[in-house]
């Protein structure tokens, strides 16, 4: 659930770090607040894969030793770009940079959430207590509805960040 939740996060950060580096930072208060939450939930979830155990792709057994798995987490391109991104740029410089742009290097964490297999398995869950074939039709029917879905969310990021793009060069 955790996941989820900083996957939603990722998703968050990325549109409105595009949004206030075309169209600049927002003077609410409560977003204001909102970001500074959003990156201590980031730096949170940075501590937290320092812990989180994984396979051994040799042996296919869980590590569990904390001193593997963080020396796998700290040596990885996914700790630099965590750490990148986590680092309140904004505060340190005193104004929004362009270094706020390290954030959208967050961006493919957000495909993990239109994961067909995660989403596979999460359907085949919610049904487990019925009858096979109707299990199946409702399977078939909410695959084929999460593929047009995750279709339609690809084209309206990618519609989104190029039209960000294409102000920023036209201003």
């Amino acid at each position: 659930m955790f996941e989820i939740f900083i996957l939603m996060l990722v998703a968050y950060s990325c549109f409105t770090t595009m949004f206030y580096i075309t169209f600049g930072q927002t003077k609410l208060r409560g977003q204001i607040i909102f970001d500074y939450f959003v990156n201590v939930m980031f730096l949170i979830d940075l501590l937290v894969n320092l812990f989180v155990e994984y396979e051994d792709p040799e042996t296919f057994q869980d590590v569990r030793s904390f001193r593997k798995i963080s020396r796998r987490y700290i040596f990885s391109f996914q700790f630099v770009i965590d750490a990148l991104s986590t680092f309140p740029w904004d505060l340190v410089s005193g104004r929004l940079s362009t270094l706020r742009l390290l954030r959208l290097f967050r961006f493919p964490k957000l495909i993990e959430l239109l994961d067909l297999k995660k989403m596979n398995n999460m359907i085949a869950s919610l049904f487990e207590g019925q009858q096979r074939k109707q299990k199946i039709q409702i399977q078939h029917f909410l695959m084929y509805f999460y593929k047009v879905f995750k279709i339609i969310m690809i084209a309206s990021i990618v519609t989104y960040f190029m039209g960000s793009i294409w102000y920023i060069f036209s201003d």
